[in-house]
């Protein structure tokens, strides 16, 4: 067969594989929830993570502090996700939010995110649902404290939650 024969042979299968794309397609642009590490279900990571926070409690307020000498509502989430599973979170709660995936009410477990807006509009506060509508979080009053999502408060300023272990 002639190279000519051959390439003929060749040439629709070519137009067909530039037509689909295929020699060209990009992957699509990662997004911040695309890299979300998945963690399968860990009974060890949850009994570590609730140990972790029950040392937390009382730890005081620091605006920008993420060690347990200190701090803010983000800190402390970061720090618990990073120690325990080995997830690196965003470090700003409004930053948190577009991670991992949105969970309903009555769907929450232990672990999950709970967002909350208490400067303006917007995501501006974070705890983790420990269960029985309780989340813990750091107060810029009372440092890290547990709550009710039934206080009024709370209840009237909640915005989402999100599972980052699934």
């Amino acid at each position: 067969m002639s190279s000519y024969r051959i390439r003929l042979a060749i040439f629709p299968l070519f137009i067909a594989l530039i037509l689909s794309g295929a020699c060209s397609r990009r992957p699509p642009k990662p997004t911040i929830q695309s890299h979300t590490p998945q963690t399968a279900y860990d009974g060890r990571v949850f009994k570590e993570m609730e140990q972790k926070l029950i040392g937390y409690l009382g730890t005081p307020y620091k605006y920008g502090g993420t060690t347990p000498s200190g701090f803010d509502c983000s800190g402390m989430v970061w720090r618990v996700y990073r120690d325990v599973a080995g997830i690196e979170l965003p470090r700003r709660s409004r930053d948190m939010y577009n991670v991992g995936y949105p969970v309903n009410r009555g769907r929450w477990r232990f672990g999950d995110l709970l967002f909350f807006s208490t400067k303006s509009r917007g995501v501006s506060h974070v705890g983790i649902y420990l269960g029985g509508l309780r989340f813990q979080h750091v107060s810029t009053s009372s440092g890290t404290i547990v709550s009710s999502l039934e206080e009024d408060y709370y209840r009237e300023r909640f915005i989402g939650a999100r599972r980052i272990i699934r």
